[in-house]
């Protein structure tokens, strides 16, 4: 085995992977974590497994991510999976990986890459999941759903409330009555995560007049403290009525804005009930 000693089926040999998430804090904490635990799960049954760890120093350190999958390449693991900080970016070493007949997993993204061989994707569509946040913003601000003072519709328990969900309820409703100006935090300019994001907020907000975003979306790198810096500039530039919410376009930047509006008396922590 590329990661073992010789021959013999999985659970006799030790199998080896090489793990490269995007950053070592949040959800990617959470994730290297599940990996650990799946594998001292599969070595309390007889196999033996062994989880390799890097991350690069930041989001938009691409050739250091490029760099660990390479290490991983020359070190014969039997397997590499990849949280990409920008999936175009890895793809040389991607190649390397697919030359050496070692298996890539993709996580954190559904959409297909060409000109790689990828053996796995484990992830969510990145436009989908915004549109639902951005459906989520429509609801709060008047429209139809389960928060804030529009109409409330009943949800049967264990319904997913899905792209498709928010398309149906939305489907007749009055698109004029949302009504709220916000701002936007985009992760890394340019890169397909953060296109794709923005381009599934926009695709729902587009066809609501009474919906404005103020300015340009601010890049923040998925980074929580550029998220903090980019809501202050916002907070600068616009103030309620004229900024009733802030978006960004992951959990790490989103935290920034959360607790830069609650440092600053703004966070409407309701929960929903009465929109500010």
């Amino acid at each position: 085995g590329r990661g073992g000693d010789g021959g013999g089926a999985p659970h006799q040999r030790k199998i080896v992977i090489g793990w490269t998430p995007g950053d070592i804090t949040g959800v990617y904490k959470t994730a290297t974590d599940f990996f650990n635990k799946s594998a001292q799960d599969a070595n309390r049954h007889g196999f033996d497994i062994e989880v390799i760890s890097r991350a690069p120093q930041a989001h938009t350190a691409f050739q250091e991510q490029v760099k660990i999958i390479e290490d991983y390449v020359s070190r014969k693991v039997d397997a590499i999976a990849i949280s990409p900080v920008d999936p175009e970016a890895i793809k040389p070493a991607i190649r390397r990986a697919n030359e050496a007949g070692i298996p890539v997993i993709l996580v954190n993204l559904l959409e297909e890459q060409k000109d790689v061989k990828i053996s796995s994707y484990v992830g969510f569509d990145n436009a989908d999941a915004a549109a639902v946040s951005a459906y989520s913003i429509l609801d709060y601000y008047g429209g139809p759903g389960v928060l804030g003072t529009g109409p409330k519709v009943d949800v049967k328990p264990d319904t997913y409330l899905d792209r498709k969900w928010w398309e149906g309820v939305y489907a007749g409703a009055d698109k004029s009555r949302p009504k709220a100006s916000g701002a936007v935090i985009e992760g890394i300019a340019g890169t397909l995560f953060s296109q794709e994001r923005l381009e599934g907020f926009n695709a729902v907000m587009r066809s609501y007049p009474g919906i404005k975003v103020q300015g340009n979306p601010i890049a923040a790198d998925w980074n929580r403290e550029k998220g903090v810096r980019a809501t202050e500039t916002f907070l600068s530039r616009y103030r309620p009525p004229d900024l009733n919410f802030i978006w960004a376009a992951s959990n790490e930047m989103g935290l920034g804005a959360m607790l830069t509006t609650e440092r600053k008396g703004l966070l409407d922590a309701s929960g929903g009930g009465t929109p500010a």
